[in-house]
């Protein structure tokens, strides 16, 4: 699933995905929900303490509200491929670093 592909580069991503020994799937994930199991329209990885960095370009175009607040995830953040649908984006308390390329963000995104 390309959701893996978004935390591929945490260290610490069995907080969301499980262990190697005890591997969840997608719909077993934590702070992960669906419009009926079918598409992912929210993901809440508030306050997981995770660290390392995240691939945006790889959220599901289903998805509304994505919330990784107040964690430790690192790198630059790319905004130039987020899902048309996504209404609510929240990065805060994190420690990215780079220039944000806002030019890219469509109306859908005016909230940001």
């Amino acid at each position: 699933d390309l959701l893996e592909l978004v935390i591929d580069k945490m260290t610490n991503k069995e907080y969301i995905s499980g262990t190697h020994e005890a591997v969840k799937t997608i719909a077993e994930w934590e702070g992960v929900e669906f419009d009926g199991f079918v598409c992912v329209i929210k993901i809440a990885w508030e306050t997981f303490g995770l660290e390392g960095s995240l691939d945006l370009k790889w959220l599901p175009e289903t998805l509304a509200d994505f919330s990784v607040w107040w964690n430790n995830l690192s790198g630059s953040v790319d905004l130039t491929a987020l899902p048309n649908s996504l209404a609510r984006l929240r990065l805060s308390k994190n420690t990215f670093s780079g220039r944000l390329n806002l030019t890219q963000l469509t109306p859908s995104h005016v909230h940001f």
